[in-house]
C-alpha cells in the first residue's frame, strides 16, 4: 500500500481529517492528525513527500520489527477504490446562503467554513469539488457500517420498490423480523452481567438503588455505547453490572436511517398498553427493513471485534499525540467510545474553545 498523504489541516480538533488518496489507511504509521511533524523537518521538502518518506522508513521499520517477533502488525483497512461522482448541483456558497434564508436560525453548522458534503462510501466522504475526508465522526456518531453500505443500501431498495410506508396499525414482516432480530441482542430479560466499569467502582449500582429506593425507573441509554462499540459487551450497561428498567438506542441503530427503539421489561410494557400508542412513521417498512441489514452487517463482519482491534490501536496512538502536544489533556475511552480532550492548560483543564472549532 502507498504510504499515506496527508492534507495540512488541524486534525487534531477537527472530526473530519482531510486524506489524500482515499485508499491511505488512517491507522498506519503515520499519523493523519501530527500536523507538527511538518514544522520539525529542516529539509526543504513539501510536506506531502516529507510525510510520504516518513511513512515508508516507519513502515520498513515495522516489516524489520514483525519479522523478529517483537510488533504486532496494526490493523489496516481492507482495500477501497471507489470513484466518488462528478457532482452538478449547488455549491457551498449557495447551499449556505440558501440555508441561512430559508432555514431557522437555531441550526449550527461545524466549521468557520462548513463542507458541502455530497457522497458518501463508506469510512469517507467527499465534498464538492471530489476531495475525500476521513469520517472520524461517524456521521455524528451514527454510521456503525460505513456510509452507503451495499448490503443496506440493497435492503433499503428492495423494500422501497415494493411498500414505502405502512404503521403499526397494520401488519407487515419487518418490524417483526427486525425486533426479533434486536431482542437476541439482549441479555435475557434485561439482566446486566458484570464486566470491566468505566466508572467508579459501584457507582452505577448506588445510583440505581437510590432511584429505585424512591420507586424510580432506571433507564440506560444505549444510543452511542451500544451495538458493541464498546468491545467487552454488546450494550454499554453490561460493563457495569446493573439491571436497566429501560433500555433505548438510536443511531447507530439505523446506520443513519431514522430508527430508534425502547426495550423495556413486561411490567413496564403493560402499564403503557393503557394507552393508546400510534406513531404515524412508526413501523415504516423501510426503515426496519434497513435496520435488519444492520443488524446482519455488524453479526457478518464482525464489527464487534473491529471495534477491539482499531479501538486499542488508535488509542495508542492518541496517547502518543498526548505525549508531544500539551493541548491534549486527556485520552480516555473503551472500544470506538474515545474521547480526546483539547485544553489550553493541562493543569486547570481549561477548555480549548477557539482551537476546538476551527
Amino acid at each position: 500500500m502507498t504510504p499515506p498523504r496527508f492534507a495540512i489541516s488541524p486534525c487534531d480538533a477537527s472530526p473530519l481529517c482531510s486524506t489524500s488518496p482515499c485508499d491511505a489507511s488512517p491507522f498506519r504509521a503515520t499519523s493523519p492528525c501530527d500536523t507538527s511533524s511538518f514544522s520539525k523537518n529542516k529539509r526543504n521538502v513539501p510536506p506531502a513527500k516529507y510525510v510520504a518518506e516518513a511513512g515508508a522508513r516507519s513502515e520498513a521499520l515495522l516489516g524489520r520489527l514483525l519479522s523478529r517477533g517483537l510488533a504486532s502488525a496494526p490493523p489496516s483497512l481492507p482495500p477501497f477504490d471507489h470513484q466518488s461522482r462528478p457532482y452538478k448541483g449547488m455549491l457551498a456558497d449557495e447551499v449556505l446562503q440558501k440555508r441561512k434564508k430559508f432555514l431557522g436560525p437555531s441550526l449550527f453548522y461545524y466549521y468557520q467554513k462548513p463542507l458541502n458534503i455530497v457522497e458518501g462510501k463508506m469510512q469517507y466522504v467527499y465534498d464538492e469539488a471530489g476531495k475525500c475526508y476521513l469520517d472520524a465522526f461517524a456521521g455524528i456518531v451514527t454510521i456503525s457500517c460505513g456510509h452507503c453500505h451495499l448490503d443496506v443500501v440493497n435492503a433499503v431498495v428492495e423494500q422501497t420498490n415494493l411498500l414505502q410506508h405502512t404503521t403499526t396499525i397494520y401488519l407487515h414482516h419487518a418490524i417483526v423480523e427486525f425486533v426479533e432480530a434486536l431482542a437476541s441482542k439482549m441479555p435475557g430479560n434485561l439482566k446486566g452481567v458484570g464486566g470491566a466499569v468505566e466508572l467508579a467502582p459501584g457507582y452505577p449500582k448506588l445510583v440505581y438503588d437510590i432511584v429505585r429506593k424512591a420507586d424510580g425507573v432506571c433507564i440506560a441509554d444505549e444510543v452511542q455505547s451500544g451495538f458493541g462499540r464498546t468491545v467487552s459487551h454488546y450494550w454499554g450497561f453490561e460493563t457495569q453490572g446493573v439491571i436497566p428498567d429501560i433500555v433505548t438506542m438510536a443511531k447507530g441503530i439505523g446506520n443513519g436511517l431514522p430508527l430508534g427503539a425502547i426495550v423495556t421489561t413486561p411490567e413496564i410494557a403493560s402499564v403503557m398498553s393503557q394507552k393508546i400508542q400510534f406513531n404515524t412513521f412508526g413501523g415504516n417498512p423501510v426503515c426496519f427493513a434497513g435496520g435488519l441489514a444492520v443488524l446482519n452487517v455488524l453479526d457478518m463482519e464482525k464489527r464487534q471485534s473491529h471495534c477491539a482491534d482499531v479501538g486499542s490501536h488508535l488509542i495508542g496512538r492518541l496517547r502518543t499525540l498526548q505525549e508531544k502536544h500539551d493541548i491534549i489533556g486527556d485520552v480516555r475511552g473503551k472500544g470506538l467510545m474515545l474521547g480526546v480532550e483539547l485544553v489550553t492548560d493541562r493543569k486547570e483543564k481549561i477548555p480549548a474553545k477557539a482551537e476546538s472549532y476551527p
